[in-house]
């Protein structure tokens, strides 16, 4: 009876990890069911078969019972971390000054929050049990204990992804004046935006509602709040994103203009945000300036390929550091483009063969002798490598 205990304990734990005993099988001819023919007449044989048919019998009972065991558990609510659950909302609300929980909230690893309480997905927790009736029934004071915190027991206190859109978009416009949101346009930590929209993603999330209808398909309630907060529906128009482009661009540069008249220099530093004081127009605080500078360096499309812009910067100092990506492009480009000269000279054409390799001639330069002229030529041709957004190489 005893081993029989055992391997009862044994086999629920097997299940809880995930793990099948070997005799879970119900197929003979597997995890060591001897494989021969039904008519050889060994004793050995048929006692090894009834085992393993006893095995199966066994397995067969013990996961009934294992599934009818954990069905009727998952009926209970489980209420083991409710001391948790209230510890974090009301850290929640003194970290970020309400109780609007997002639903995908998640205690973050940080000094403000316990350890104990470090990765509690405290949203979906608070939401299965607002949307449990037994809480409600069966454990009142429960709720009170919610109640007493501040927080209104209802699955409408809780904020989804479109709640936390909404309210990143009421600031952006109360800041740049349009809701006009550039792709990789990321909230900034900083005091304008409320502490729970820090980092949001917010350009990706206003194109998915543009390009795909996320959060708004079939919620044509959601979609008359985006109207009358002016949401512009149609910013994918070359038009409206040209405007955008310009509108992103003038924000660079008068940020640019105002560090060098406080710093003497336009270095900015790639963490650089535009703080919220009075040296600095409100409608630039909290404007990610380092970033943009960054992307501008790397070729950004915003300014590369425009040259009244480029000039613009130009003219208060900027300038382009070479990346040694960069430097390496530029060497590839300058040895194809001195070999093409020399091609052209002796050959009298640009039709230049696939397998062509620049030979060890002193007709040409030493540095491109065995470059594979014809190979580059090709994916040039084929996929504008070395010549792709840089206009002047054409």
């Amino acid at each position: 009876m005893v081993s029989f205990s055992v391997f009862i304990i044994c086999f629920s734990l097997f299940r809880t990890l995930g793990f099948t005993p070997k005799f879970a099988c119900y197929n003979q001819n597997c995890m060591g069911a001897p494989n021969v023919p039904n008519n050889v007449n060994n004793v050995y044989i048929k006692q090894k078969r009834a085992k393993f048919r006893s095995k199966r019998v066994i397995f067969a009972i013990m996961e009934r019972l294992y599934t009818d065991r954990t069905s009727e558990d998952s009926k209970h609510l489980v209420l083991d971390d409710f001391d948790q659950l209230l510890d974090a909302i009301f850290i929640f609300n003194k970290e970020y000054g309400d109780f609007e929980i997002p639903v995908k909230f998640e205690v973050p690893d940080s000094p403000v929050w316990p350890a104990h309480l470090h990765g509690l997905r405290l949203g979906k927790r608070l939401e299965k049990l607002f949307t449990t009736s037994e809480f409600f029934d069966d454990h009142p004071e429960k709720v009170k204990e919610i109640e007493k915190i501040g927080l209104k027991p209802s699955i409408d206190s809780l904020v989804d992804d479109f709640g936390l859109v909404l309210r990143a978009l009421k600031v952006y416009k109360s800041i740049y004046g349009n809701l006009r949101v550039p792709a990789k346009f990321v909230c900034p930590a900083t005091k304008s935006w409320p502490q729970i929209v820090h980092n949001v993603q917010l350009g990706a999330r206003v194109a998915a509602i543009r390009s795909s209808g996320r959060f708004v398909r079939d919620k044509p309630e959601r979609k008359q709040i985006l109207d009358d907060l002016g949401f512009e529906w149609r910013l994918r128009d070359p038009i409206l994103r040209l405007t955008s482009d310009e509108e992103l661009f003038e924000q660079i540069y008068q940020g640019l203009v105002k560090y060098k008249e406080l710093r003497g220099n336009i270095n900015v530093p790639e963490v650089f945000i535009i703080p919220e004081d009075d040296s600095w127009p409100p409608d630039l605080h909290g404007f990610p300036l380092g970033t943009h500078m960054v992307a501008i360096r790397q070729r950004d499309k915003l300014v590369y390929g425009n040259d009244e812009r480029t000039e613009r910067l130009r003219a208060i100092g900027f300038e382009w550091k070479e990346s040694a990506k960069a430097a390496a492009s530029n060497k590839r480009f300058d040895e194809v483009y001195r070999s093409l000269l020399v091609y052209k000279e002796i050959y009298g054409d640009l039709y230049v063969p696939q397998s062509f390799i620049v030979p060890n001639d002193p007709r040409w330069p030493e540095d491109t002798w065995g470059l594979r002229l014809g190979g580059r030529v090709n994916t040039m041709r084929s996929t504008g490598a070395l010549v792709m957004n840089y206009p002047e190489r054409r």
